[in-house]
Formats: structure tokens, C-alpha cells, sequence
């Protein structure tokens, strides 16, 4: 009686062939997958360090661009400094005093006269054509204003300050030409004085940017400590 072919040798024989080879490819796979996953886990360390790299270039660029801006300022010349303390300075408080004087001794003055009754309309009259010439000579003065001995920097903010100051002189000439109108046809309706309200206070708005801009210039030549 013949074996049941399961059981003959070569059957046995093609089996343990069969497993030894499953055997075989499955430690091959293993290793493949593991030279696979190294070789991955090393492109990604690989790409990970020059991205840090890459994102380390910006900063340190930007560290340069910021000490090559320190280096671009430049202190201000002991020459600069000296025009605008001797010279320029002085020319500046004159003209903003006599801004002041002919408003507190002219205009303030006037109308309290005429509201205390001290002071009839037509001395009033009279000191606004007073006031309007005085403001339209200080203005023509202030265009006058030479800056030569600053900055280029400073020279935009000296123009500036002249401009504005001017301009408020300017306001308030007219004003006083309102006031002399007002006073001159005796009506004092309140939309006059309003009116003449309103054109002040457009001049007092360009005095202050006239400060801000002479404000700049002293705080460039280290004149006056910053604020933050």
C-alpha cells in the first residue's frame, strides 16, 4: 500500500523549502524596511538642519541692517550746534515774542477794554489795523528766517516751522481784520464774533505745529532729552 503523498519525503521535502523561503523573505523585508526607515529618519534630520540654517540667515541679516543703521547716524557738528544756539536760536525767540506781545499788550487788551467799557470803537478799530499790519510784518520776517548753517534734516524742519508760523500770523491778521470790520460797522453779531472765534483758533493750531517742528530741530542737535 502506497504512503498518502502528504507523507512521501518529497512532499515533506517541497514544504520545508517552501517555509524556509517564507522565512527568508520575511528577515529580508525586515531588514529592507529598516535600511528604508534609517535612510528616511537621515534625509529628514538632514533637511531639518538646513531649514534651522535657513531660518538663521534672516536674523543675523537683520542683526546687520540694524547696526548698519546705528552707523548711518551721525552726531550732530559742533558748528551746527554753535549756528543754532548764537545765531538761529535768538532770531527764533525774538520772533515768537513779538507774536505774543502784539497779541497780549494789542488784542487782549482791546477787547477787554471794550467789554469793561474802558475803551470806545473806535480806538478799538484803530488797534485791530494796528494788530493786522503787525502780523503781516512779522510774517514777511519769519519767511526771512536763514537756516543755512543746519542739516539737511533740520533745514526741512526749520521750513516747517517757518511755514506754520507764518501761516498763524497770517490767521491772525485776518482775524484782527474782521474785528476791525466788526468794530468799525458797531453790529457785534454773535456770528461775527464766531467767526472771528474760529479764525483764531485756526492760527493757534499752526503755532503749535511751528513749535513741533523747532522742537525737532533742538531735539536732533541734543539740545533737549527725547521723549518717549
Amino acid at each position: 500500500m502506497k504512503k498518502p503523498f502528504y507523507k512521501t519525503w518529497w512532499f515533506i521535502a517541497i514544504i520545508v523549502i517552501f517555509v524556509l523561503a517564507g522565512i527568508g523573505n520575511a528577515i529580508n523585508g525586515d531588514e529592507k524596511k529598516e535600511e528604508v526607515t534609517e535612510q528616511e529618519e537621515t534625509e529628514a534630520s538632514n533637511n531639518a538642519s538646513e531649514e534651522a540654517q535657513t531660518e538663521q540667515i534672516p536674523a543675523a541679516s537683520t542683526v546687520e541692517e540694524s547696526q548698519e543703521a546705528e552707523e548711518v547716524e551721525e552726531t550732530p557738528s559742533a558748528d551746527e550746534v554753535n549756528f543754532y544756539k548764537n545765531e538761529l536760536s535768538p532770531q527764533l525767540d525774538s520772533i515768537q515774542e513779538e507774536y505774543d506781545r502784539i497779541w497780549s499788550e494789542q488784542w487782549t487788551t482791546t477787547f477787554n477794554g471794550v467789554s469793561e467799557g474802558t475803551m470806545d470803537v473806535y480806538t478799538a478799530y484803530k488797534n485791530m489795523t494796528f494788530i493786522e499790519t503787525n502780523y503781516s510784518v512779522l510774517s514777511e520776517n519769519i519767511t526771512n528766517l536763514n537756516g543755512d548753517g543746519l542739516s539737511e534734516e533740520n533745514k526741512e524742519s526749520l521750513e516747517g516751522f517757518k511755514q506754520k508760523l507764518a501761516k498763524s500770523s497770517d490767521y491772525r491778521a485776518y482775524a484782527a481784520s474782521e474785528a476791525a470790520k466788526m468794530f468799525d460797522e458797531g453790529t457785534f453779531k454773535p456770528s461775527e464774533i464766531d467767526n472771528i472765534t474760529s479764525i483764531v483758533s485756526l492760527g493757534d493750531s499752526e503755532m503749535m505745529e511751528a513749535i513741533i517742528n523747532r522742537l525737532s530741530i533742538e531735539q536732533n542737535l541734543g539740545l533737549i532729552e527725547e521723549t518717549e
